[in-house]
């Protein structure tokens, strides 16, 4: 089941969460790359590939960074 915070998010555009709903459906281990999705749908491969840069910078932005490591004693 897709959770309402995806299918109402206000940060992504349609066709990303149109995108992430399709890839949360599917077998794991199902190809969802460029050109299997572009196999799959009709929006082509720019806007695929612009909808998984969306995904991707979104999950970025919420993924904590580690901490720099300290500089060495000297």
């Amino acid at each position: 089941m897709i959770g309402n915070h995806l299918a109402q998010h206000r940060e992504l555009s349609l066709t990303t969460i149109g995108l992430a709903t399709h890839i949360l459906s599917v077998p794991e281990g199902t190809p969802v790359d460029i050109r299997s999705l572009a196999e799959r749908f009709p929006e082509g491969r720019d806007r695929i590939a612009s909808a998984l840069r969306e995904l991707e910078d979104r999950m970025r932005s919420l993924t904590p960074h580690p901490p720099a490591p300290a500089a060495p004693f000297l």
